[in-house]
């Protein structure tokens, strides 16, 4: 009995198209596991995370809304993460060429460049932290945020663990 007959079945039963579609279906299911449940999360620690968003320009008078202990949600997903642990600012700087072709940098009047530290539960893996268990933190991502008082985008400039769980 030969392998493939006349007509391309397989042993005289299946035919060999189909087999080849049911072992590629196999294989993108397997690689969809793998990708999805091992990939970047070799470590599972839980721990207490602080990480510096930077915002600007924000304009002078609003940085009365930025207080410590404010909840800090993505404004997106509603989703909670983390509580303000402090901030500073210091003056907006925009660079611009002179007539004469140098950079120069000039200050913006009335507005700032704030760096707002939130302090949040995660959990560390190899790639990222994990805010509330899937919400992914990596520095260099940009946030929409909202707090009780502003609704503002930040850019992730750092993240530190603070404590270990």
């Amino acid at each position: 009995m030969a392998v493939l007959d006349k007509k391309g079945r397989l042993f005289g039963r299946l035919n060999i198209i189909d087999c080849v579609a049911v072992l590629l279906i196999i294989a993108l299911a397997a690689a969809a596991v793998y990708r999805f449940t091992a990939s970047g999360m070799t470590k599972n620690t839980n721990c207490r995370i602080r990480y510096t968003l930077v915002i600007r320009p924000v304009r002078d008078f609003t940085l009365d809304f930025y207080d410590k202990g404010l909840s800090v949600y993505d404004k997106a997903k509603q989703e909670y993460i983390g509580d303000v642990d402090g901030f500073r600012f210091e003056p907006y700087e925009l660079s611009g060429v002179k007539n004469d072709g140098t950079f120069v940098m000039a200050a913006r009047p009335e507005q700032s460049t704030v760096y707002l530290d939130i302090a949040a539960d995660a959990r560390e893996t190899d790639t990222a932290f994990l805010l509330n268990g899937a919400y992914e933190l990596k520095v260099g991502s940009e946030i929409n945020i909202n707090t009780k008082y502003v609704d503002v985008t930040g850019t992730v400039v750092s993240a530190e663990i603070i404590e270990y769980k």
